[in-house]
């Protein structure tokens, strides 16, 4: 038998609960903490797994905002509850937990492929990926400005410390 890692774990119970709550359209602190006694008797799991939930529920309303961008030929609002709770999940993981954008999108089409349709791994590779290329280009270019901004700040001080010699 396979050992899960705790992260793994952790993604799997949170995108259980994610989907009670929008299948149930609420989901309460109580729920949340038995839940996760019932299910995740390591701490480290539990407290990753409640980490995710808070966090996705927190941003939801921004992070569906940003996937729907990436939604080409479908509407976001069709998606089934079950890969917009993997895409919110992977979604909060690339922006919040600094989680590698790989990894992030390897454990969504991993979850994808255990709890939801067959096509569903395409789908959410493909949103995923869209939404990586865009996000490292953004911050490519605040890099880049930044380095920009730096340099002429730099340049501009040596001409004038030159320039008062």
């Amino acid at each position: 038998m396979k050992r899960i890692r705790r992260r793994t774990a952790a993604r799997r119970l949170a995108l259980q609960l994610l989907y009670e709550e929008i299948i149930r359209k609420k989901l309460d602190e109580e729920r949340i903490s038995s839940f996760l006694r019932r299910f995740a008797p390591l701490p480290p799991v539990r407290n990753y797994a409640k980490t995710l939930i808070q966090g996705v529920l927190a941003y939801k309303k921004e992070l569906d905002s940003l996937l729907s961008c990436f939604s080409f030929h479908w509407d976001y609002r069709r998606v089934s509850p079950v890969e917009r709770s993997i895409l919110r999940l992977a979604a909060y993981e690339i922006l919040y937990e600094d989680v590698p954008i790989k990894s992030a999108i390897e454990e969504a089409v991993e979850l994808a492929k255990l709890y939801a349709t067959k096509e569903a791994s395409s789908f959410v590779n493909g949103i995923l990926h869209s939404f990586s290329i865009s996000l490292l280009r953004r911050r490519l270019f605040f890099a880049l400005t930044s380095l920009y901004q730096k340099r002429s700040l730099h340049s501009q001080n040596r001409q004038e410390f030159t320039q008062t010699e």
